[in-house]
C-alpha cells in the first residue's frame, strides 16, 4: 500500500530557498553592475560541460502529486518563467553525490510557489520535482542546463543508467507518494 505524504506550498524567498540554490530576481543588495539604465546582479552558476538553453513548456495537472525526483551533478540548472507563468516546484538540499542511497526523506522536501516574477537556479545536486503550473493550460520557462545532462536524461528515461543524474521513484522504491497542499492559498484557489 502506498503512503501519501502532504507537502505544504510556501512562498519563494531568497532566505528560504538558500539551501537549494539562488532566487533570480531583483535583490536588496548593491548590483554587480550599474550603468546607463541597467542594473545587474550575478549568480553562482556552474557548468561542467557545454551549456544548452531550452524553451520548456510544462502542462497543467489538476492533481498536484508526484513520486519521482532527480538531481544533476554537473550543472546548476536555471529555470526562468516566461509570460509571468506561476508554478510550484519541490526541492530538497543536495546529499552526498558519491552515495546513491543518500536520498532525501519526506521531511526534507519543500514546495515553493514561484509567482512568475522570479526564477530559480539550483545548486549542483539539488533534488527537485518537475514543475507544476499554477494555472491551465501550461507554464513556460527559459531553462539553462548542459548538453551531456540532457542526453543522459533522455537515455535514463529509456531505462539506461546515468552518471550525471540520479532519479528516484519513491512510489516504486519506497511505497511513498507526495501531494502538494496550499494552506496559504498561494495558487489562488
Amino acid at each position: 500500500m502506498t503512503e501519501l505524504i502532504d507537502i505544504a506550498i510556501e512562498p519563494l524567498t531568497p532566505e528560504a530557498f538558500a539551501p537549494f540554490g539562488q532566487v533570480i530576481g531583483r535583490r536588496d543588495e548593491p548590483p554587480l553592475f550599474e550603468g546607463g539604465n541597467a542594473k545587474t546582479w550575478g549568480l553562482d552558476f556552474e557548468i561542467d560541460g557545454k551549456m544548452e538553453l531550452h524553451f520548456a513548456d510544462f502542462t497543467y495537472q489538476p492533481m498536484l502529486e508526484f513520486t519521482v525526483v532527480e538531481r544533476h551533478f554537473a550543472v546548476t540548472q536555471v529555470f526562468v518563467p516566461l509570460n509571468n507563468d506561476a508554478s510550484v516546484t519541490v526541492f530538497a538540499a543536495p546529499t552526498d553525490p558519491n552515495d546513491p542511497t543518500a536520498i532525501p526523506t519526506a521531511k526534507d522536501f519543500r514546495a515553493f510557489y514561484i509567482d512568475g516574477s522570479q526564477g530559480v537556479m539550483m545548486w549542483k545536486g539539488t533534488w527537485h520535482s518537475s514543475r507544476f503550473p499554477a494555472h491551465p493550460p501550461s507554464a513556460t520557462f527559459a531553462f539553462l542546463t548542459d548538453t551531456e545532462t540532457t542526453s543522459e536524461l533522455t537515455e535514463m528515461l529509456a531505462g539506461k543508467p546515468g552518471k550525471l543524474t540520479q532519479l528516484v521513484d519513491y512510489e516504486k522504491d519506497h511505497g511513498k507518494r507526495f501531494r502538494l497542499t496550499d494552506p496559504q492559498g498561494l495558487m489562488g484557489g
